[in-house]
């Protein structure tokens, strides 16, 4: 069987690098919530969607459109399913490329192009997979599903309407990190505090920080009705007078909102600073003083909610945007990122106790509870048996504080298809999904397809 998988590979390599190629030259990017009319995500990620099921049909698998939402490739007859789901969707191209991001590049054994590591490269590498299951004809008694999903940069709204359309599968695959086996995600949990209008008369004419929510702001300004203000003790502030104005700016140090020790909360020391001139008091400063405890602590210190447990480690929190708008409402963003530690429910009543206290509105974009699968379950086990096959290395097992496809399956798990050594050869700020210059080693391509070929027929033979 393993000269099969090799020389089907070798034969099959030019014509899989021109269906990423294809793939990498629509830019598939999503918007931020789903759109009115026949393609919610937009028409490149139709379109990329109609590439992939046209693809799959000329293979000779049976394809599905799932209302421009997702769409599922099949192979057998199964009445119960093992599944890879990939996405589609990419994140905006951005600045910093060396070349077209959309336009794919192989140079030696390394290919570039936005989407070939997350996702796109997985989403042919799962194609070329079915292909061979196609092409020679393996028996299984499980049906083989592609789910090629098109949200997931953004909302991740596609996978929650697969499976509000069909059965959850046996499994499922998710090649959207790295090798060995990631079992457990922490909970996600991202919202805004909205106060409620604070005085007209108020000298903060203006205060704005941060950029999104799941990353600690690297700046935060407020222009302000005083000067002659205290010397800020922080070196990191600065005072600019105008026209009888001051205008605030706090430098910190980004970082993303899953290790927020790395980062140094610029909100928080611009808040800080103005509530120790007291200038406002009142509703405006208990607000205020919200948006201090959730920007001066990390771990969820400002709701009451500070928890770990050996699985996932410390609870996150962060605040990562801020903003008060003409009307004096403030806007605070926060994100969080739970482990098994505390239960869903108990967090929620925590920020809206939080909110009650101020009298705000809670507004939550997401709120995921965490996923993990036991690694002891037989169908870790024959993940770890595989991949130790293919490479001949020890297989463990890792947790995460982001997220993926696997978080909404009872049966997820995140395999593949980059190897840490192919990160840790990247160049600082290049390379990685999302930077410029986004780059996968083709060997390494190659070789989660080999481990995946391998790992569909173990599976099939102990579920």
């Amino acid at each position: 069987m393993r000269e099969i998988i090799e020389k089907f590979i070798d034969d099959n390599g030019q014509q899989l690098l021109h269906d990423l190629g294809r793939l990498v030259a629509i830019p598939s990017v999503a918007p931020v919530s789903p759109q009115p009319g026949p393609y919610p995500y937009l028409e490149p990620c139709a379109q990329a969607l109609d590439y992939m099921l046209r693809r799959g049909s000329e293979i000779g698998l049976a394809g599905e459109n799932i209302d421009y939402r997702c769409g599922v490739l099949s192979y057998g007859d199964g009445d119960e399913s093992i599944a890879i789901a990939a996405h589609l969707d990419v994140v905006p191209a951005g600045d910093g490329w060396t070349g077209d991001p959309f336009s794919l590049r192989v140079e030696g054994d390394t290919l570039y192009g936005r989407g070939v590591n997350d996702n796109k490269g997985s989403a042919i590498m799962s194609l070329y997979l079915m292909k061979f299951l196609q092409e020679n004809q393996i028996p299984l008694k499980h049906k083989i599903q592609l789910i090629l999903g098109c949200d997931e940069e953004t909302g991740m709204t596609d996978m929650p309407y697969y499976l509000s359309k069909k059965k959850a599968p046996a499994i499922t695959l998710v090649p959207d990190g790295e090798f060995p086996i990631c079992v457990g995600e922490k909970g996600l949990c991202e919202g805004e505090i909205i106060s409620q209008p604070t005085s007209d008369d108020s000298p903060i004419l203006s205060l704005k920080g941060g950029s999104a929510s799941n990353m600690v702001p690297s700046s935060a300004v407020a222009v302000v009705r005083a000067t002659d203000l205290p010397t800020p003790a922080c070196g990191d502030i600065t005072l600019c007078e105008k026209d009888g104005q001051t205008t605030i700016t706090a430098a910190g140090v980004s970082a993303h909102a899953s290790t927020p020790d790395a980062g140094d909360n610029a909100i928080g020391k611009l808040v800080d600073y103005l509530l120790d001139c007291a200038l406002v008091e009142g509703y405006e400063k208990d607000v205020l003083e919200t948006a201090r405890d959730l920007s001066c602590t990390c771990y969820g210190e400002g709701f009451g909610v500070a928890c770990a447990d050996e699985t996932f480690g410390k609870l996150t929190c962060i605040c990562g945007t801020i903003k008060k708008d003409e009307q004096g409402q403030y806007a605070i963003g926060f994100n969080i990122r739970w482990p098994m530690a505390i239960q869903g429910d108990v967090l929620k009543s925590a920020i809206e106790l939080c909110c009650g206290d101020i009298d705000a509105k809670l507004q939550l974009n997401l709120f995921d509870e965490p996923h993990y699968v036991d690694p002891e379950q037989p169908a870790v086990q024959a993940l770890k048996r595989c991949y130790e096959q293919v490479t001949g290395e020890p297989c463990g097992h890792y947790v995460i504080s982001g997220a993926t496809y696997a978080r909404y399956f009872p049966m997820g798990l995140t395999f593949g298809p980059m190897f840490h050594s192919d990160i840790e050869q990247m160049p600082a700020g290049h390379g990685s999904a999302h930077q410029p210059d986004e780059m996968l080693p083709l060997a390494t391509l190659k070789k989660a397809l080999a481990i995946y070929i391998d790992t569909i027929a173990a599976l099939d033979g102990i579920l």
